[in-house]
């Protein structure tokens, strides 16, 4: 029964210190709301000033991410993860592969599923419009840093910490729905297009233990969609 209560207790911890952690992620946005303003609360920051502001915030809340991620690791930490378990070559050999795959299904999915624009997609898009640089380092930088931390680091070894193969299996597939859902709250052909991403840095961070691999695709990935809406301009 205590083991039980136990268990419980963990879990309800868990869930107040991930959501503490998306909390302190939206603060950090905070610049950009002030640069993009809006009919009822016109902008009060320039998007270079917005830009500056988000240097800061972004490193600030990674080194944070930083410290909590390996306090937690010395905790517990029965999937070896943040340590050297492969050599460099395997992780990057993998990390490429999985990067294909990523853009590949995005292709796939894009290409056979009828879909409109998704809600999260075209809000990017349009902030991009006014605020441009500060958009390109939200979307380049800051996102693929805290939301790899969020979404992978702290997800895995929060609720699935445990070294059995069907619990690796199932917290990638759990992140990577809940990644998706973040993205598109609706039950949509986007919403599988995140998901599925979200399985793939998911599955890159499980094999390679290594939290920057699945950081490097989530770069790339956003890098390249943000570098298409420069054309947009």
């Amino acid at each position: 029964m205590t083991k039980f209560f136990g268990g419980i207790w963990h879990y309800i911890k868990s869930s107040f210190f991930l959501i503490l952690f998306f909390i302190v992620m939206a603060i950090a946005e905070f610049p950009l709301l002030l640069a993009e303003g809006d009919e009822n609360f016109p902008a009060v920051m320039s998007d270079f000033q917005a830009f500056q502001a988000m240097v800061v915030t972004t490193i600030l809340v990674s080194l944070f991410f930083v410290i909590r991620y390996r306090k937690q690791l010395e905790k517990c930490n029965p999937n070896s993860f943040n340590q050297s378990v492969m050599s460099q070559k395997k992780k990057i050999i993998f990390t490429a592969i999985m990067l294909v795959v990523y853009f590949s299904t995005d292709i796939i999915f894009q290409g056979f599923l009828p879909m409109e624009s998704p809600e999260n997609q075209v809000l990017i898009e349009t902030s991009f419009k006014a605020i441009p640089l500060t958009i390109s380092l939200m979307t380049c930088v800051f996102a693929p840093i805290t939301e790899e931390f969020l979404f992978r680091g702290f997800f895995f070894n929060y609720f699935f910490n445990h070294k059995k193969r069907w619990c690796n299996w199932l917290v990638v597939a759990v992140s990577g729905l809940v990644f998706g859902l973040m993205h598109e709250a609706a039950l949509t052909p986007a919403l599988l297009i995140y998901a599925s991403s979200g399985w793939v840095l998911g599955a890159t961070y499980m094999y390679t233990k290594d939290l920057r691999c699945s950081m490097f695709i989530h770069f790339v990935g956003n890098t390249v969609a943000t570098m298409a809406m420069f054309f947009t301009l």
